[in-house]
């Protein structure tokens, strides 16, 4: 199942993001800071019309990502 719409960087993406993504979680580690993971965050909700383009968040894509990171800051 492809996320994105059809590009000629899709293969690149593809493969760059999951690296992106690792050095991220070691950098948060390394600072002991909290790793937010939208894009489980949004591959669990693709099917919720939350892309403009397969790409880009619409309204509602960033109302879901802006509610999970205020959910993160509840005690």
């Amino acid at each position: 199942n492809r996320l994105f719409i059809s590009s000629p960087f899709y293969k690149y993406c593809e493969i760059s993001l999951p690296k992106l993504r690792d050095e991220i979680i070691n950098l948060c580690n390394k600072y002991n800071i909290s790793f937010m993971n939208f894009y489980d965050i949004t591959k669990s909700n693709i099917d919720n019309s939350i892309f403009t383009d397969g790409i880009h968040l619409n309204l509602s894509g960033n109302i879901l990502i802006l509610n999970e990171f205020l959910n993160s800051f509840k005690i």
